[in-house]
């Protein structure tokens, strides 16, 4: 079922909000980045603790950049008239789901395949990443081992 033109506009409201409330968040993430720490050399515990808060802050940053590109293309969508089709499937995506999240770019039911492949992709990289390491590991144990055995052999010629 198409969206009405007052369901579109309710949609293009809320995006604009999400828009502004974005926009705010990084600005603040600019004013926050851009102050100075102070001279005083810190404990190294604290020197950790403030790393890890700035690359919290910085994984934050990323998803709102991401969020925020989403809403703008859902904006450029409704003015092209693209807006609430499905990009996997060319369905439309149903009302209740667009007022849940005005920046969906998929049906639900296409977002769970999208997902599900994603983390099939994500498992698969994993297994190979296990795999290489472990073969590292067995060919590091092996010139260990072939090393060691030169060693003995040059000691015993001694």
């Amino acid at each position: 079922m198409e969206l009405s033109t007052q369901q579109i506009e309710q949609l293009r409201s809320e995006l604009l909000k999400i828009k502004a409330d974005l926009e705010k968040k990084q600005q603040q993430h600019g004013r926050a980045g851009n102050q100075q720490a102070s001279g005083i050399d810190n404990h190294p515990a604290d020197r950790a603790s403030d790393y890890e808060e700035e690359v919290m802050q910085q994984t934050f940053q990323l998803a709102d950049q991401q969020r925020l590109e989403e809403v703008q293309a859902s904006l450029k969508q409704i003015e092209d008239g693209s807006y609430g089709i499905c990009i996997d499937t060319g369905k439309p995506i149903p009302f209740e789901r667009l007022a849940a999240t005005p920046y969906a770019k998929r049906t639900i039911e296409a977002q769970r395949e999208f997902d599900e492949r994603a983390q099939a992709l994500t498992n698969e990289q994993a297994h190979k990443e296990t795999m290489r390491s472990l073969a590292d590991a067995e060919t590091a144990a092996q010139r260990n081992s072939n090393t060691t055995a030169r060693v003995r052999e040059e000691h015993d010629a001694f």
